[in-house]
């Protein structure tokens, strides 16, 4: 077989790879024969999937369903196209000495293969998104973005997710200035948030992007927050991806109060576990930040309250600069220790009706906030946090029999 001899098979992003170009008719049946075994065995997983979902949501078994059909329809047209390049090696074995006529009868077969190997959208799709990507990282050369299309796709080999989504997490992130060498490492850890957390691809890219610019969080130590928020949501009835929802919502207040992302994470959890929805709690938190952060600038109401806990503004004031948490937790404690009949009254002097009944249910949960601290200021027999790896073991458990490769 004459070494020009060249036929092009282009398989769909949803492989993992586009192969193309290749050099030689027997190259190219093997190519095919490789690709229908793997992509046989991905069917073969996805039905041992499909056959036990209650580990899955409802969307997610869906999506797997459907992928599962489009790779029985997929297989279908690999089988027949490899059968027929099958046919013509066979038959240039046959009439080594009319190969000119041979080679027309290869390309014609080349081009049958190229027609539809693989479903064409999601090569697309990944296209679409990785135009994104373009808009909102600079990359120096051709070659860096190839790269990074390259370490996407390699992603999805171990990563349950197609190419398009991680695509979308990398274009989340460049879009709130995620550095192009870091790109990959937030892509793979959001990625494995997603999944851990149950959020959709978009989604983590954003929020988590945002709690890294507001927390000034490096991207290499954005994991260390993911695996306080797995752990707390593991040990309490917070939703890990209502956790990430509020501290989106407090991030700004959180911080000029002093509170680190970890402490913040500790007082969300505490609202969400209490029953208060995200966007209450995001409410809740950053009105009685604000209130206590100015609480030299509050009335004579809210002074005169301050004054029945034994306490003055600038006192209030002096601790929350020294630790912001605890002098938040101190508070609670000391409203706490009022009269009953005594605390809504308080409350509503110094926050309001608007958020003294959120900011009550802490007070009356202040236990539950102070195991949130607990756990994560605990450290295991090797000195690190009890979190640490927390979201990878999360990951790992929820992906064990979904992982596959795109």
């Amino acid at each position: 077989m004459s070494a020009d001899l060249a036929i092009g098979v282009k398989v769909g992003i949803s492989t993992g790879a586009v192969i193309a170009g290749l050099t030689s008719l027997k190259r190219s049946v093997g190519t095919l024969g490789t690709e229908t075994q793997r992509l046989t065995e991905r069917q073969k997983m996805l039905g041992e999937v499909l056959a036990n979902p209650l580990r899955m949501s409802k969307m997610r078994v869906g999506e797997l369903k459907r992928e599962y059909d489009r790779l029985g329809h997929t297989l279908d047209k690999l089988r027949t196209k490899q059968k027929a390049l099958a046919t013509v090696q066979e038959k240039g074995r046959l009439l080594s000495d009319q190969r000119q006529e041979l080679k027309g009868k290869v390309m014609g077969a080349a081009a049958w293969t190229a027609t539809a190997v693989v479903p064409i959208k999601l090569a697309m799709d990944f296209e679409s998104s990785m135009a994104d990507v373009r808009k909102v990282v600079d990359f120096d050369t051709p070659e860096q973005l190839k790269a990074m299309e390259q370490e996407i796709l390699s992603m999805t080999r171990t990563i349950p997710m197609a190419a398009e989504e991680l695509a979308q997490i990398a274009a989340a992130g460049g879009q709130l200035g995620v550095k192009r060498h870091d790109l990959g490492n937030f892509t793979e850890t959001v990625a494995k948030m997603s999944v851990a957390f149950d959020m959709s691809a978009e989604q983590a890219g954003e929020s988590m992007a945002k709690l890294a610019n507001v927390y000034h969080i490096p991207i290499k130590e954005i994991g260390r927050l993911g695996d306080a928020i797995n752990h707390l949501s593991n040990s309490s009835p917070a939703k890990a991806s209502h956790i990430v929802d509020t501290l989106g919502r407090v991030g700004g207040v959180a911080e000029q109060f002093g509170l680190t992302e970890l402490q913040a994470a500790s007082l969300s959890n505490a609202f969400i576990s209490l029953g208060r929805s995200p966007e209450v709690a995001g409410t809740a938190i950053n009105g009685m930040l604000t209130k206590l952060m100015t609480a030299d600038k509050g009335g004579k109401q809210f002074q005169a309250a301050l004054k029945s806990m034994g306490l003055n503004a600038k006192e209030l004031k002096r601790q929350i600069a020294t630790n912001g948490e605890q002098a938040l937790v101190d508070f609670m404690r000391r409203i706490d220790k009022l009269p009953k009949e005594n605390q809504m009254g308080v409350l509503v002097d110094m926050f309001g009706r608007e958020y003294a009944d959120d900011i009550a249910v802490l007070v009356g949960g202040i236990e539950q906030y102070e195991e949130s601290i607990r756990k994560l200021k605990s450290t295991g027999a090797d000195g690190l946090p009890e979190f640490a790896g927390s979201m990878d073991k999360e990951f790992a458990a929820r992906s064990a029999t979904t992982v596959y490769e795109l």
